[in-house]
């Protein structure tokens, strides 16, 4: 879909002019862009520039980084201490190349008077850094975590955190929970420190109480909490298969003795890596690997081994059965349907990988499948979805080119077989982020179902909405339509998830899941995707040379989301600024379009690129070295070095 201005997406080049070599890259943001994104803050000039968060694939770590962040800002009155604390953490390739010691803490200061300047280490070589102002006034800390490989020194620094001392205390009103995990291992492995940090967020943000963290009396035996709201799990022996469940609190106002505490709590799991699953019989158990839930999209796992292994019940050793997995996930396994003759039976994971040429492993503790009677319970769930999109009404489970305002038609069927009546209980279904789900949105034109509570946010583009099921009856078979309209998305997104119904007996909850529905949600329009461009070096007193691309022969990708493609689409190119020098005199560079005909377009006028063909998609460009994009060096003779940059914008309008 394109406006009547057409899509334009404009790109920075920029010229590193030196003795020797010029480079020129192209960097791409969403516009006209920047070589590095702006960190924004009020603090002194000298702070270091902000490092990324750690990366994890799961439980792995797959790059170093900042795993607890500062807050950007404190408040505190005059005389009393401010606690400002982070940590970081390693990749598994550092620490598995050998490159495992400590991380070495300093903490650097400035102020409204004084400029930068490191704490004495006696003080600030730890992660946590206590200071009690003297005078009012604003200041701003920032760590700095060090770390060796051979002879070189890596840094990685937090943010800013700026101190503004109040004249009054603030109350905290409420405070908001979370952790970095919901599961901690308490047995040694290759993946992790068997730990996890609470983070807490205060409302109103310039209180100028803090946090103080604790666990539940009894819940010293599983795990501790230090002052930072890291929460570490008691390590036990490989034969020790203790598991359990903590309770977080993070509370404040301790200052304010007539001002109510303001508390919240969270629960996270600690153990060795598996729960035991209770499933009813005639259907399917799921054994989850613990700790996945905060998986990176993207990251490559194919060197990552998941060996699945089942002790059946009077078994002497555990049995590899990888191959009977029924999950699309090897970090989780889903049984056939089971018996009462499997009740009982152990079932444990081992995880493999290799770093850097060294093989490591971990085996999680044997969890137990156990199987519930389906006497007075029995349940079929199924929900199928109306093809609107493709008119193929043998397709009921997959649906493609879902654009905004398109209405998804779920078609629910729930009957229950037992003797006994179901009563309230719950279906889940997943939705795009975006979607609206208050009732003038969602049509429920059957009784007995209604919207439970508000949607609950999941990793990612994705919250999980909940419908209340009022009684089923014995023998009871009841059907449920419900439609979702398809939000506003900026990207295209794939959503695949098999819908659950669950009820709760006795305080066993059961959760029985549909077959596998996938949607695919398209933008309806075409998005484009320009890459760096990079030239060979220039060098003085070069003239009238033709400088080639060193970097990749596809300049943009394009992606073609539209519906309908009967009507061509152009792409043009154009240089929208000149390379100009420090005193903004025009350098003697110019971008030409060299094309297989021979012919040769400058680019300061918009030039014609590609044409799509109608009814198809416009494709991404490529060029061979000698053609497309390529720099005429008319005379550097007498350039001065230095940073010069020029722009470019790709524009898409519909072909006459």
């Amino acid at each position: 879909m394109l406006s009547s201005a057409g899509l334009k997406r404009g790109i920075k080049i920029a010229l590193l002019l030196s003795f020797l070599p010029i480079l020129m890259a192209l960097s791409v943001n969403d516009f006209t862009t920047k070589t590095a994104p702006t960190y924004i803050t009020d603090a002194p000039d000298g702070y270091g520039v902000p490092s990324p968060m750690s990366k994890r694939m799961g439980l792995l770590v797959t790059s170093t980084g900042i795993i607890k962040q500062v807050n950007d800002n404190y408040n505190i009155t005059l005389g009393d201490s401010v606690n400002i604390s982070a940590d970081g953490e390693r990749s598994l390739g550092d620490v598995s190349a050998g490159f495992g010691s400590p991380l070495r803490y300093q903490w650097f200061e400035a102020s409204e008077t004084d400029k930068w300047q490191s704490i004495d280490p006696k003080k600030s070589n730890s992660k946590h850094l206590s200071f009690r102002p003297t005078e009012k006034g604003i200041y701003w800390f920032q760590l700095r975590m060090s770390y060796s490989t051979f002879w070189l020194n890596h840094y990685i620094y937090t943010k800013v955190a700026k101190v503004t001392v109040t004249p009054n205390r603030i109350k905290v009103d409420t405070i908001t929970l979370d952790t970095n995990s919901d599961y901690i291992y308490n047995k040694k492995n290759f993946f992790n420190n068997n730990s996890t940090y609470a983070l807490a967020l205060v409302n109103p943000d310039n209180s100028t109480e803090q946090v103080k963290w604790s666990l539940n009396q009894n819940d010293g035996d599983l795990a501790k909490i230090d002052d930072d709201g890291k929460v570490t799990a008691n390590l036990v022996s490989d034969q020790n298969n203790k598991s359990g469940e903590i309770e977080i609190h993070a509370a404040a106002n301790h200052n304010l003795p007539e001002t109510e505490l303001a508390h919240a709590t969270k629960k996270i799991k600690i153990g060795g890596g598996l729960l035991d699953t209770h499933v009813s019989f005639g259907k399917s158990a799921l054994f989850e690997l613990q700790g996945m839930e905060n998986s990176n999209r993207g990251i490559d796992t194919d060197n990552i081994d998941i060996i699945w292994q089942r002790k059946k019940k009077g078994a002497d050793k555990f049995k590899d059965i990888s191959s009977l997995n029924k999950s699309d996930s090897k970090f989780s396994f889903e049984t056939s349907d089971v018996s009462f003759s499997d009740d009982g039976d152990l079932y444990q994971a081992t995880v493999k990988t290799s770093i850097n040429n060294k093989e490591q492993s971990y085996t999680t503790n044997p969890a137990k499948l156990i199987v519930n009677p389906t006497k007075d319970y029995n349940v079929d769930f199924s929900v199928t979805v109306e093809d609107y999109f493709s008119k193929d009404p043998q397709n009921t489970n997959h649906l493609n080119n879902i654009k905004s305002g398109d209405q998804i038609a779920y078609h629910i069927v729930l009957s229950n077989h037992g003797k006994k009546t179901i009563g309230s209980s719950e279906l889940t279904l997943l939705v795009p982020q975006n979607t609206e789900t208050d009732s003038s949105h969602i049509l429920m034109p059957n009784k007995g179902t209604e919207i439970k509570d508000s949607p609950t946010q999941l990793d990612g583009d994705v919250k999980k909405l909940n419908f209340e099921i009022l009684s089923l009856k014995p023998q009871e078979t009841r059907t449920f339509d419900i439609s979702i309209h398809a939000p506003i998305i900026d990207k295209k997104q794939t959503l695949i998830f098999n819908p659950t119904y669950s009820y709760t007996n006795m305080g066993e909850k059961t959760i029985i899941k549909s077959s596998e529905l996938s949607f695919t949600f398209v933008t309806n329009r075409i998005e484009l995707h320009p890459q760096s461009i990079i030239f060979e070096p220039i060098t003085l007193f070069e003239k009238d040379v033709i400088k080639h691309r060193t970097s990749s022969g596809t300049p943009i990708t394009v992606d073609d989301q539209r519906i309908d493609t009967s009507k061509a689409v152009t792409l043009y190119l154009q240089q929208t600024s000149n390379f100009l020098d420090r005193d903004k005199k025009i350098l003697p560079f110019h971008l030409f379009i060299y094309d297989s005909d021979g012919s040769v377009k400058n680019i300061k006028d918009k030039t014609l690129i590609a044409t799509s063909r109608p009814l198809f998609p416009l494709d991404s460009i490529h060029w061979d070295r000698d053609h497309g994009l390529l720099l005429h060096v008319d005379n550097a003779t007498n350039l001065i070095p230095g940073n010069y940059s020029a722009d470019i914008t790709w524009t898409v309008k519909q072909a006459p």
